[in-house]
């Protein structure tokens, strides 16, 4: 070894020569990418997929024990027939109004979504996570409930606020701020600016 290295880099040499020696009680690591069906540009077949009918999955009571419904979690839960129309005992039965204002709810969430992630990208916010594709569950979930029940919100939930105040302009966020202990405190909070206190 060079004698005008310093004693550290030695030991740490030594160290990582016994981090990188063979191990014969571990298994050698594998790094499998799988190569996907088709490619941007294919002509993509999901016929391998099996749709079940409308109500393979009923809908269970209300009451229903929870080892009851194990299935629901690794099943398909289908609605829609093959005339494009809701059915069965998933069916919520909406009208044609409610389901108009649930997509324009949707829509605004999307645009507020692009609008803060470029913002983020920008950056003026710390950070933020899109509700990308996760649209319907902020807002059909908000519009289940009272006007005065309550929601905990958390990330990808920013459809709870559009649903309550049908508006984003009013709603805001705090930029990342220096935590007490020194470090940094990255807690995104949305709040509607009528309740702010």
């Amino acid at each position: 070894m060079d004698n005008n290295l310093p004693e550290s880099f030695g030991r740490f040499r030594a160290e990582m020569d016994m981090a990188q020696a063979p191990k014969n009680n571990l298994a050698p690591l594998h790094l499998h990418i799988p190569e996907p069906k088709f490619r941007p540009g294919d002509v993509a077949d999901f016929g391998d997929i099996i749709v079940p009918e409308v109500d393979a999955n009923p809908r269970p009571d209300e009451h229903v024990m929870p080892a009851d419904i194990h299935p629901l979690a690794y099943g398909l839960v289908r609605v829609l027939g093959y005339d494009h129309h809701a059915s069965g005992s998933w069916n919520p039965g909406l009208d044609a109004d409610t389901m108009r204002v649930m997509l324009r709810k949707m829509l605004l969430l999307r645009a507020f979504d692009d609008r803060m992630f470029r913002a983020q990208r920008q950056g003026k916010t710390s950070f933020y996570m899109k509700s990308f594709g996760e649209e319907a569950t902020s807002v059909a979930t908000t519009m289940a409930l009272h006007s005065d029940d309550m929601c905990f919100p958390s990330y990808r939930q920013q459809g709870m606020l559009i649903t309550r105040h049908d508006v984003a302009s009013p709603l805001t966020f705090s930029k990342t701020n220096r935590a007490p202990w020194g470090g940094v405190d990255f807690e995104i909070t949305f709040h509607v600016l009528d309740y702010a206190g």
